[in-house]
This record gives structure tokens, sequence and C-alpha cells, in this order.
């Protein structure tokens, strides 16, 4: 099964902002049932859940190049940076990040989406940035290439085993 959320912030696209129109960051509302709208009926039909693979996508004003913050297993995030090399589409130099899930609650003061599914113990769960100063065609050539990597390599073999 999959879902396919194509405007978290509908309020916010609307209004070329992070924010919705109550003024929240709701990259930050994920945590414990959902602090905002829009958290809550993501995290709601999201419940019953189980994915082998989760993909957030998000532009990054301040970045040059493609990267990615990875929880669980690696693996698809590799071959999302491998693919958007051999297309010589740029790449940060630290273009697959792996936070500390406590360090990361800490610095933006709440749940983003991957951390909750992380956090929910998804095997492979990500966020994609591409670089939002980019041309649209670039960003959208980015998220492509790293998307049908990650979804051919990865869903094609069984997640890790859970240590005991």
């Amino acid at each position: 099964s999959y879902r396919i959320w194509p405007c978290m912030n509908p309020t916010g696209y609307d209004n070329g902002t992070r924010q919705s129109a109550d003024g929240v960051d709701l990259n930050r509302t994920f945590g414990r049932g959902g602090g905002s709208p829009e958290a809550k009926a993501i995290l709601t039909a999201t419940r019953d859940r189980r994915f082998l693979l989760s993909l957030d996508l998000h532009e990054d004003l301040d970045a040059t190049g493609f990267y990615c913050y990875s929880y669980g297993d690696h693996g698809w995030a590799h071959d999302a940076c491998n693919a958007l090399q051999s297309r010589h589409l740029p790449l940060e130099e630290d273009s697959i990040r792996t936070p500390d899930s406590a360090r990361e609650i800490e610095q933006l003061g709440g749940f983003s989406y991957s951390l909750a599914l992380a956090r929910r113990g998804m095997p492979r769960v990500g966020t994609l940035e591409a670089p939002g100063k980019a041309k649209i065609r670039d960003r959208i050539a980015m998220l492509e290439a790293a998307v049908l990597a990650s979804l051919t390599a990865k869903l094609l073999t069984p997640p890790p085993a859970k240590e005991c």
C-alpha cells in the first residue's frame, strides 16, 4: 500500500511560506497525534500502516545542491544520491545526513513527519531536499531521480531485521 500527500501545507503553499495560515510551521507538529489539524489528519490516515519506505519531498532555499535526511536503513539514500551523481545533478557535500533524533527534536522544537514515522519503527524513512533556488525543471529532475532510485532499489529487498 502507499499514501501520497501532494501538499501537506496547502495554506502555506498558497501564501508562499512554510507556515500555515495559522502561522504554524507544520513540519514541527507531528509528535503525539499531531499538533496541527493537518498533522492530525495525516497521522490518523497512516496510524495503522507500516511502510517499507517513506519519502518526504522538500526544498531548501539555502542549499546549492540536493541532500537528504535518512533514518533507519540508509541504502536507499545512497542509491538516490548515486542516481543524481550519475546524471550530473548537483549534490551538497554532506548529501546524506543521519540526524540524531533527540537533537533534532530539540533543534526543531517538534517532530517532523519523517522523524515521527522513524520513531514508529518504519525501516526506511527520509526527507529529500532539492535546492529551492534552482530552476524548477532541475528541482523536479533531482526529486524524480531520487524517488525512482529509492523505490527501484530498496523496495525489491526486505527491510533489515530488527535486533532483539
